[in-house]
């Protein structure tokens, strides 16, 4: 009797419990049930699980699919069952019996089903996978690769034996040297060649130096930064060239509000008419800038000594008289070029020796990205390669300027060395030789492009948009100079303003054009593989 009791004590126990349980799992499956019942609702629900539990994107497929006509022939073993995954939610339901077509689902069809899509959640062939990409042949990896570097540097070299000493007007210190031999009335020696006027300069320096920033920026915000955080792959939507623009978009408005207050409230007459109190000649602010910016193309001349009746002063073109002092003591007394050959000679090998890292480093960074980007893809090669190009002639155009053209097509040479060393870095770097089976650990290619991001971004920030701001005191400078009146001056400002920004825009629309072209090429290619294994995915109903 006791026994019986004790069972009726626990049986009212735990009744309760029974019931509710019974009742919250029949809630349950019926909540699932209102939300799953059609094909529509729970394709969706199966891609909602691998996405939240697989971090599965809208261009992903499984790592090892499950073959439907085994399961239907029942050719499988238990060890295939728990490494393979069911692709899309159609194999799943012809797996179980399941024809997708006015596809109605009871709660008995939905806790059939569960096992299978609770198992998804653990099996290791569920793990989210690009859609293969064909690995690219040893010709265009690695010698079509070289081609474009020789020949990138090839071009330099012909277009700056054709131009000679005017290539130096794509920097600001060549610029400076001319408006300093301009106001001097200097004539060029046999081995420099006379500058053309300041539209001259206007238009090949100030144009292209605003159209290699503009083309950096562009390369940056739609092709690098992308890739670093693998956005194209996240959905087929232009969102992210969208978000690039707005970047962009940010960065030409700080620009523009800066030359509008500088315009406005002539911050840049009030600094440059600071030197010009008391008796000093009117090529003080030349001589002043040009110090300011590139203090090893000029010479420390006194300009409170300097008269009209002073023979004129050449700034140097060649080495040997880099940051030569040739001005004169408070006496009028000559200053002999022995006192300061020591120090001379400690700076020119300073200045050889930061040009050699500095140059050097850029090329080993840029010779992995493009080695990188041809790997990835040929288009995006392809706009790494315009973008070096123009920067790498810009910056050899600087050391031609700087050192002379002995030293210059020096530099120019090993550049050559240096980019093909860096693109051979880059191809072991990124595991392009993984054709040769040798089983090493690569780095992935968005490591690569996160540092030729980091070199891109600092010369266009530090390197050419203060170029560019020298570029327009300069000329202001000169119309200064000149005694222009205030309406040419004012004309002048507003042209150099409309010259930058068409050409820094001009930049920026190139990569934005190649950035379309290469996100439809790859939507296209990706819709190929995966849209006849998944109709449904959003981007194949278009």
């Amino acid at each position: 009797m006791g026994t019986i009791w004790r069972i009726f004590v626990i049986f009212l126990t735990y009744y309760p419990f029974i019931v509710a349980s019974a009742s919250l799992e029949s809630l349950y499956f019926d909540l699932i049930h209102r939300n799953i019942s059609d094909f529509t609702s729970f394709d969706s629900f199966y891609r909602d699980l691998l996405k939240d539990t697989r971090q599965h994107r809208l261009t992903d497929t499984v790592s090892s699919p499950i073959n439907i006509d085994k399961i239907l022939l029942n050719d499988y073993n238990e060890d295939y069952i728990k490494n393979s995954c069911y692709e899309t939610a159609s194999d799943l339901l012809n797996a179980h019996g399941y024809n997708r077509t006015n596809l109605n689902l009871s709660i008995n069809d939905i806790k059939s089903l569960l096992p299978a899509l609770l198992y998804t959640v653990e099996n290791p062939g569920c793990k989210r996978q690009l859609p293969p990409t064909k690995p690219y042949p040893f010709f265009d990896i690695w010698i079509f690769g070289l081609i474009f570097i020789v020949a990138m540097k090839f071009i330099h070299l012909i277009i700056f034996f054709i131009s000679g000493n005017h290539s130096s007007v794509l920097t600001s210190g060549g610029l400076a040297r001319a408006i300093l031999n301009h106001a001097d009335n200097v004539e060029p020696s046999t081995d420099e060649v006379r500058f053309s006027p300041v539209k001259y300069h206007l238009w090949l320096g100030l144009s292209f130096n605003a159209f290699t920033c503009g083309i950096i920026l562009g390369t940056v915000s739609y092709h690098l930064i992308p890739h670093i955080y693998e956005v194209p792959n996240e959905d087929f939507s232009y969102t992210y060239i969208l978000r690039g623009t707005v970047v962009l978009c940010g960065v030409f408005l700080f620009f523009i509000v800066e030359k509008l207050l500088r315009f406005r409230f002539k911050v840049d007459e009030a600094h440059l008419d600071e030197p010009n109190k008391g008796n000093e000649s009117s090529d003080a602010p030349v001589i002043q800038m040009a110090k300011m910016r590139e203090t090893l193309h000029v010479h420390n001349r006194d300009p409170l000594q300097h008269k009209q009746s002073d023979s004129p002063i050449r700034l140097p073109s060649t080495l040997d008289n880099i940051d030569e002092t040739t001005g004169l003591q408070d006496d009028q007394e000559p200053i002999k070029k022995d006192n300061h050959s020591g120090q001379h000679e400690h700076q020119t090998r300073n200045f050889i020796i930061y040009h050699i890292i500095y140059d050097f480093s850029n090329d080993i960074i840029y010779g992995c990205g493009l080695s990188t980007a041809l790997s990835h893809d040929r288009l995006i090669g392809f706009v790494l390669w315009l973008m070096i190009f123009t920067e790498g002639f810009r910056r050899h155009s600087q050391l031609l300027s700087s050192l002379g053209r002995k030293l210059g097509f020096g530099f120019l040479f090993f550049s050559v060395v240096f980019l093909i060393l860096g693109y051979i870095i880059g191809g072991i770097l990124t595991g392009i030789n993984q054709q040769f089976s040798i089983n090493f650990i690569y780095i992935p290619k968005e490591y690569i492009y996160s540092m030729v991001y980091g070199a891109l971004f600092y010369t266009a920030l530090v390197t050419l948009i203060p170029e560019l701001n020298d570029f327009g005191q300069h000329l202001h400078i000169h119309e200064k100079t000149e005694n222009q009146t205030l309406k040419k001056q004012r004309t002048l400002k507003i042209f150099v303003f409309i010259c930058q920004n068409v050409f820094l825009v001009l930049g920026v629309l190139i990569a934005l054009i190649l950035a379309i072209i290469w996100r439809y090429y790859h939507r296209k290619s990706i819709s190929e593989y995966i849209c006849p294994r998944d109709s449904f995915r959003p981007y194949c109903r278009f």
